[in-house]
């Protein structure tokens, strides 16, 4: 699965494999990974694999002094990467994972292609009556204002004439209540 190496100033002090899913580090010689110094706590902190998608989250037990992954302070929890160095006191533990180890579980991926089609648009030619009342054929250029319908016209002229009742009934109103 993967190991650690304890180092102190750099000199190895002990290796171990990572054989089980929870290994313990600190001061008690019950831990999996003891670590002789005062200012590691008796159990210190955890390093717990997580089977279902393959990765290893390293826990701070409360420690008086905390756990720090490459020379950042851990809030609680943090996911071990191949290659981290743990830090407790005056000692680090270095983290190794197997190459199997490090196929992370696939993540879903979200691709989105766009393509444009260069179809051209016909746009029919306006319809025209004539003296007659037949209807013609002409030409015209497209138009980029945008076109209202007759409900848009309606519903903006009742509008605009509310506006200007209600501004007939205010005006009459302060001319009645001054006068």
């Amino acid at each position: 699965m993967g190991k650690l190496t304890l180092q102190k100033d750099g000199a190895l002090v002990r290796q171990i494999g990572i054989q089980k899913d929870l290994i313990t580090i600190g001061r008690s010689e019950k831990c999996d990974l003891p670590v002789d110094n005062p200012g590691v706590s008796r159990i210190h902190c955890q390093i717990q694999y997580k089977q279902n998608n393959k990765t290893y989250i390293l826990h701070d037990n409360g420690s008086s002094n905390g756990t720090f992954i490459n020379g950042v302070k851990i809030p609680g929890q943090q996911l071990l990467k191949n290659g981290d160095s743990i830090n407790l006191g005056k000692f680090t533990v270095i983290f190794e994972t197997e190459a199997h180890d490090e196929e992370a579980p696939a993540k879903p991926s979200v691709s989105v292609t766009v393509t444009a089609e260069e179809t051209p648009v016909q746009i029919p030619p306006r319809a025209e009556h004539d003296i007659t009342g037949t209807a013609t054929a002409r030409d015209t250029s497209l138009s980029l204002m945008p076109m209202s319908s007759p409900d848009e016209t309606l519903v903006s002229e009742a509008i605009k004439w509310a506006g200007v009742g209600a501004a007939l009934v205010f005006v009459g109103t302060a001319i009645w209540v001054f006068f």
